[in-house]
């Protein structure tokens, strides 16, 4: 048990001795099955009963209490009903046991009221005992330590007769894919894991406490989790952090993704800055992969397990007997954001020698039907390809279940030979045999699904480029000071007008075009003299939050004439549709020409703090949501990354022969961010909404800015 002092939570996972409160002698229960697993797969720790009714159960005493036991398990596991177990939680601590696994169901999970009272009750005594004992549950399935043969667990899935080590840590909150599913596919594929714990209701130790104690675990690889959520989403990016400085991968799928009854946003930023929308931008900004199912899950921790180096860019060298998954795993990539490199001409002319003579060599490689028989043809083709400097990951495709010896002995041979990643894809490999346990054996993974291997792929080259963004000089979110103008601000109930958040603005170098501030049809004409017709006219007043809503935005006033009757248009509006905005005034602004419109603003998680999100304007966020989000603060990769993630990206790069100011829309985007760290005491929310990009050396500037302080949502 030596391992139980290489990291935190090492004396749960695998204890010395173990209690188990209220166990049934009949194995077909849960908390009889419990015993009988302990015992199939090998725990070597002391197993001690409590049953009062029982002297003895398979062989081992009973004791009737606590107090008689011999010694002070590491462990207890409470097998009894949900309205015993708050007492004997309380009687465990008095006795100096330092970890408790609850298993029983019905403390909040439903509406019902003695539920939600025995919750209370549950939280009030693990507030009393901690520093003391340690709890994991209620509502859970408890532990599999497989490495360490111990299954403090109920699940059917341990029915197996032996245990397949590894070195994936698994934490789950639902008991049912975590303990259940998991496992048995795991089974059937021969797949590994080092631990799966079930978490349950969290009352005390979370998923992110045994994340923690993963990152420190020498006997976990990688790291993956089914979790509906985080208490705390600041600790997972810490924790996320250190992972990617470990090297250990992060894999999470997180069930609930959807959003139900999300409050009213008082700015279009915190309405489409959803729960999920922010927890994938912030594993994603951390190099966290996050997965849609169970199959992928599973499908990538184990490549990330198998393969320990990747290369910093995936550029594949693939090769098939088949012309039709050629042209399939041309298009699966193409749908990934991959393209197969050109072969160098060294190797095309390497390949001609091996190839039918009819064949012209092309990245995929098609080995026609003549490679039937002819099985050296897989391993002399990899070797081409493994001398090319142009790909980094070998990808042979293998396409049958019988007379597989020949090229899977091949790929075994180059495997030994390549410092390459070598990954199969092989659709028929559950059903050829033991062939399929052998390639994962000799560290090449086998993926069965095309178009599910380049998801998978792209998962991987996604986290590792969010990974190099995080070092070279672009990688260091730059300080802003407060700025002047900002310095007297005060958290209260409101939102600045235009002109002082543009104001704000510009100090932290965010340009606007030029505008007046007016109270008068008069001041205004002389503003728009000033100016230079055609201008905009946009109504002012500190707490108003929609122009739009009150007719405040008139844009492309040609003379002074057209501008008098809008302001007096105007104020009416104002003062009949919003009699209590305080001294409401316009201001008249000059045109901006030839820009796209963006909208960059900044809100706050509830769970992870200040995020920055990135659009293009108008219909592109309102409608179709086509934005991209960041934690804050964002460094000047992240926000180059930002501006490519968005679908309408080709509208600033170049679309119609029009490339936008890309460089000074990061910049804006680093600035805006860094402006809502400086204010965040005082600043609820920031948006430039529109902020026009101009052609490439021009710049930008804030067609309207609006910066909302924090208190009372401001409708």
């Amino acid at each position: 048990m030596s391992e139980n002092q290489k990291h935190p939570l090492a004396q749960m996972l695998l204890p010395s001795s173990i209690a188990l409160i209220g166990v049934s002698h009949d194995p077909t229960r849960y908390n009889g099955r419990i015993l009988k697993y302990l015992r199939k797969h090998g725990y070597a720790g002391r197993i001690h009963l409590v049953n009062p009714r029982r002297s003895e159960i398979d062989g081992i005493p009973c004791y009737a209490s606590l107090d008689d036991l011999p010694e002070v398990p590491d462990l207890a596991l409470l097998l009894i009903n949900m309205d015993h177990a708050v007492n004997m939680l309380r009687t465990c601590a008095d006795k100096g046991i330092p970890y408790v696994i609850i298993f029983a169901a019905g403390f909040g999970e439903s509406t019902d009221a003695d539920s939600h009272k025995r919750q209370d009750e549950l939280a009030q005594v693990i507030t009393e005992i901690r520093g003391r004992t340690r709890v994991l549950g209620p509502n859970c399935n408890g532990i599999i330590n497989y490495g360490g043969g111990f299954a403090a667990a109920s699940s059917a899935s341990l029915e197996v007769d032996e245990f397949i080590p590894g070195d994936i840590g698994l934490v789950a909150q639902s008991a049912g894919i975590g303990m259940a599913t998991i496992p048995t596919l795991a089974d059937a594929w021969g797949m590994g894991f080092r631990y799966i714990i079930s978490t349950g209701n969290e009352c005390d130790l979370e998923a992110c406490d045994f994340i923690e104690d993963m990152l420190t675990d020498p006997y976990v690889r990688v790291i993956a989790a089914v979790i509906e959520g985080f208490r705390n989403g600041k600790r997972l990016v810490a924790l996320a952090n250190e992972a990617a400085r470990l090297g250990k991968p992060m894999v999470i799928l997180r069930t609930g993704r959807t959003e139900a009854g999300a409050k009213a946003a008082a700015s279009h930023t915190a309405a489409i800055s959803g729960n999920q929308r922010v927890f994938e931008a912030a594993c994603r900004q951390c190099g966290v992969i996050c997965v849609d199912d169970i199959d992928e899950l599973m499908e990538t921790s184990r490549l990330l397990s198998a393969v320990r180096q990747w290369p910093d860019k995936l550029t594949f060298g693939s090769l098939s007997m088949s012309g039709g998954f050629v042209t399939l795993v041309a298009d699966a990539a193409a749908e990934n954001d991959f393209a197969f490199p050109e072969l160098a001409d060294n190797t095309r002319e390497g390949l001609r020698a091996l190839l039918p003579t009819f064949m012209e060599p092309s990245n995929p490689i098609d080995l026609t039907a003549a490679a039937v028989g002819k099985w050296s043809a897989y391993g002399d083709c990899l070797r081409q390809l493994d001398a090319d400097p142009s790909i980094s990951v070998l990808l042979p495709i293998l396409t049958v279940n019988a007379l597989v010896e020949g090229p899977c002995q091949e790929f075994l041979n180059v495997k030994t030979e390549t410092d390459k990643p070598l990954v199969l894809i092989w659709p028929t490999a559950h059903y050829a045999g033991p062939w399929y346990t052998k390639m994962w054996a000799a560290g090449i993974p086998v993926l069965t699904s095309t178009t599910g291997a380049f998801r998978t792929l792209r998962y991987i080259q996604d986290s590792r480029d969010a990974l190099a963004r995080r070092s070279g000089g672009d990688a260091v979110p730059p300080s802003l000071p407060t700025p002047p103008s900002a310095a007297a601000l005060q958290a209260g109930d409101g939102s600045l007008g235009e002109a002082a958040s543009k104001e704000i603005l510009a100090e932290a170098g965010i340009p606007a075009p030029r505008h007046v501030e007016v109270r008068s049809a008069e001041a205004a004409r002389a503003a728009g003299d000033a100016l230079g017709y055609p201008v905009v006219l946009k109504l002012n007043a500190s707490g108003l939050l929609h122009k739009t809503e009150l007719g405040g935005v008139v844009v492309g006033l040609a003379d002074a004439a057209a501008l008098d009757d809008a302001f007096e248009a105007m104020m009416r509006r104002a003062r009949e549709k919003a009699p209590e905005l305080e001294a409401p005034s316009a201001l008249v602004q000059e045109m901006v020409a030839g820009g796209i419109e963006t909208i960059i603003g900044t809100t706050h998680d509830p769970l992870f703090g200040l995020v920055v999100m990135f659009g293009l304007g108008g219909v592109f966020t309102e409608v179709l949501e086509d934005v991209s989000l960041r934690l804050a603060p964002v460094s000047p990769a992240e926000a180059q990354a930002m501006i490519r993630e968005i679908a309408g990206f080709r509208i600033l790069d170049g679309y119609r022969g029009r490339v936008c100011d890309i460089d000074a829309l990061a910049d804006a985007i680093v600035s805006i961010s860094a402006l809502a760290v400086a204010l965040e005491d005082t600043v609820d929310q920031i948006e430039v909404n529109p902020l026009f990009v101009l052609p490439e050396g021009q710049g930008v500037t804030a067609g309207d800015g609006l910066i909302i302080l924090k208190g009372k949502t401001t409708n």
